[in-house]
Order: structure tokens, then C-alpha cells, then sequence
């Protein structure tokens, strides 16, 4: 019965919306927020962050303050940082995705793609993934294992997109 009124309200609340925006307010999927936040380079728990994945590797270094007084986490976040994460740019036809291994010059293991797909703002083929220090520099060429094959990709600058001002 719960979901049966949540899933009334969610409908009442999307026809309000609907009828307050007219013809300018479209619904979008779970795909559609992906792809914005993607885009933007943003963390998902789970892709770039877990408990695995501390905040300084996933770039978040702006939220964390090791200087402060004792927290929970503070010794984990005082070692280095064994991994970066990186952004990706295909530049041979393919699409890496969630888990696909990242290759240096010499075909060594160096990481693994956390999200990839298609950027419709920018029409590349790009993804986030996380590279075992030091990491190869922007402009350096990786290869992305698809289908047992390598894919060549440039390291570069994240975010992908940036809203003009």
C-alpha cells in the first residue's frame, strides 16, 4: 500500500511540475542523470568512491581538511594516495566501460575504467578511471582493454564539460 501512495504522490508531483513548466519541463531517466554528472567528471558512490576508494583519490582533495583536529578516517587520509583518478578521451572507435583495464605504453596494468560512455555534450567517447601513482600526464596515451584488444585513449582534463558563465 506504501508504494502504491508513493508512486501516486511521485505521479501527482510530476503533473503539478508538468503544469507549472508547460512545455519546458521534460522527465528524464536514471540515464540522463548519469550522463550529466559524467560529463561534469562528478564521483558516483560506487564508480569513483567507495569505501575502497578514499576522497583523495577520487579528487576530492577541496572537501578534505587533514589539518583539522582528530576524525574518523584521519590516519588513512595522511598516507599517500596510491591511485588518481583520470580522465579519459577514446581516440579509436570503442566505448570503455565500468571495469575495463587501463594499459600504459608498455602494455602493463596501470588501472581500470570506473564510468565511460558517450558525452552527447561534447560527441566524444570519454571515461573516468582510477591509475595507480604516478599517474601518466594529460596528453599521455593509454590503451583501454575492449574486448581483449587495446584501445588507444589520451589522459585528459576533467571535467569534461564546464558550463559557460
Amino acid at each position: 500500500m506504501e508504494l502504491y501512495c508513493a508512486a501516486n504522490q511521485a505521479e501527482a508531483l510530476y503533473i503539478a511540475l508538468k503544469d507549472a513548466g508547460g512545455e519546458d519541463i521534460l522527465p528524464c531517466g536514471l540515464g540522463a542523470r548519469d550522463t550529466l554528472r559524467f560529463e561534469c567528471s562528478m564521483p558516483l558512490y560506487g564508480h569513483e568512491l567507495s569505501d575502497s576508494i578514499t576522497p583523495l583519490e577520487a579528487g576530492l582533495n577541496v572537501f578534505v581538511k587533514p589539518q583539522k583536529d582528530e576524525f574518523i578516517g584521519k590516519a588513512a587520509l595522511e598516507s599517500e594516495a596510491k591511485r588518481s583518478r583520470v580522465g579519459l578521451k577514446m581516440l579509436e572507435r570503442g566505448i570503455a566501460r565500468e571495469g575495463y583495464r587501463v594499459q600504459n605504453a608498455a602494455g602493463e596494468d596501470i588501472g581500470y575504467v570506473t564510468s565511460g560512455m558517450f558525452a552527447p555534450t561534447t560527441g566524444e567517447n570519454l571515461a573516468m578511471a582510477l591509475i595507480t601513482n604516478p599517474a601518466p600526464a594529460i596528453g599521455e596515451t593509454v590503451s583501454v582493454i575492449i574486448r581483449d584488444k587495446p584501445v588507444k585513449a589520451d589522459v585528459v582534463k576533467m571535467p569534461f564539460y564546464k558550463r559557460n558563465k
